[in-house]
C-alpha cells in the first residue's frame, strides 16, 4: 500500500518537529540549570529524550513503509531569560502545538482511509494528551508557588521524580 505524498510529507515533517521538540527541552534544560534548578533541568532533559523517541518512531514507521525520512535543518531557537512560570508555559503551548499537528495528520490519514497512519496519529494523540497533563500539572504547580522561593525548591526536589 503507497502512502500518499502528503502524508509522506506530513509525517517527514513531523519526524523533524519531534527532534525540535527534543532541541527545545534541551535549552529549557539548560535554562532551568542557569536558575538553580537542577531537578526541572532532569525532567526537561527526560522530555527530550521522549521527542527523540517520538522522531525515531515516526522514522521506522516511514522506512516501514519502504520510504526515506529526511532530516530538515533545526532551527536555533533561543529561550532568553524566562523564569521558570515562563520556560512551562512555554512547554505547555508546545505540547499543544504538537497535538494539533498529530490531529492534523489524523484528519488527513482519516481522509484517505490510510489505516495504518490513522493507527500511529492516534497512538501519539494518546501520548499528547499525558504531555498536556503533565505540562498543564507543573505549570500549575510553579504558578502557585509564584514567588516563594522554598516552595519553587520543593517542586524542583520532586521534578528529579517525575
Amino acid at each position: 500500500m503507497q502512502l500518499p505524498d502528503e502524508l509522506y510529507s506530513a509525517l517527514n515533517q513531523q519526524m523533524n518537529r519531534e527532534q525540535a521538540n527534543a532541541r527545545f527541552y534541551e535549552q529549557t534544560a539548560s535554562r532551568f540549570e542557569t536558575l538553580y534548578l537542577s531537578g526541572f533541568a532532569v525532567l526537561m532533559r527526560k522530555q527530550a529524550a521522549g521527542e527523540m523517541e517520538h522522531a525515531a518512531k515516526v522514522r521506522d514507521y516511514l522506512t516501514d513503509r519502504n520510504l526515506e525520512p529526511t532530516n530538515d535543518a533545526l532551527p536555533a531557537e533561543r529561550l532568553g531569560t524566562p523564569g521558570p512560570v515562563q520556560l512551562l508555559g512555554a512547554v505547555l503551548k508546545r505540547e499543544q502545538e504538537t497535538s494539533a499537528q498529530w490531529e492534523t495528520i489524523y484528519l488527513a490519514a482519516d481522509t484517505r482511509a490510510e489505516v495504518p497512519t490513522i493507527d500511529l496519529a492516534l497512538w501519539f494523540m494518546r501520548e499528547q494528551v499525558e504531555e498536556e497533563r503533565l505540562a498543564t500539572e507543573w505549570l500549575g504547580r510553579v504558578t502557585l508557588a509564584g514567588n516563594n522561593a522554598a516552595a519553587l525548591l520543593v517542586l524542583d526536589a520532586q521534578a528529579k521524580g517525575d
